[in-house]
């Protein structure tokens, strides 16, 4: 159940004053290098590229991509994973913001012996839906700490949680360093932010 420590941490953020600042529920990009482990087993690195755009006072456009690379048995493996939603602000102030989120999930894995696996029925290739909900609280004057919990799919459901962490060096710039904590699958970032 360790996919509930995240929650439990943002209950205790929740009970303290956010401090305000004006980064958080921002606009922005952000590129970061990953790292995946899937159960004790498996680990592979790669890249990703995230984002959020207003499209109202309340509602963005969220999405994010990433590419994992890792050699099996001598065989080059490559999985993308890319995720498009529409995010919600539900309650907003200076210090914090707490936002829902839906929309869809999707991937595909892309080897040197693609043929032989879809010969014996592999599937490459899914998708499904995802929903969300997650809080931001303002850190000093340029920090951002936030949080999310991820429900995502129809067959082979799975709970995540997410914890992250913005510091920003410059009204533009910062860097991130965040987790994301499931019941088979943990991920790990550390980026840069451009905001605007």
């Amino acid at each position: 159940m360790k996919h509930l420590i995240i929650p439990a941490l943002l209950v205790c953020f929740a009970a303290t004053p956010a401090l305000a600042n004006e980064y958080v529920n921002s606009d922005y990009v952000y590129g970061y290098s990953a790292t995946i482990e899937v159960g004790d087993d498996y680990e592979a690195s790669g890249f990703g590229i995230a984002g959020r755009f207003s499209v109202s006072p309340d509602g963005k456009i969220v999405g994010d991509w990433r590419q994992y690379s890792d050699e099996i048995f001598g065989f080059d493996v490559d999985v993308n994973i890319g995720q498009l939603g529409y995010r919600h602000t539900l309650a907003q102030d200076p210090g914090y913001a707490f936002s829902v989120a839906a929309g869809v999930i999707g991937g595909n894995v892309e080897t040197d012996f693609d043929d032989v696996l879809e010969s014996f029925g592999v599937e490459l290739e899914d998708s499904t839906y995802f929903v969300a909900a997650d809080i931001e609280f303002g850190i000093g004057s340029a920090g951002v700490l936030d949080g999310e919990i991820q429900f995502t799919g129809i067959e082979g459901s799975e709970w995540s949680s997410k914890l992250g962490y913005t510091q920003y060096l410059a009204p533009n710039f910062g860097i991130r360093a965040a987790g994301r904590f499931g019941e088979d699958l943990n991920q790990y970032e550390l980026g840069a932010v451009f905001r605007f």
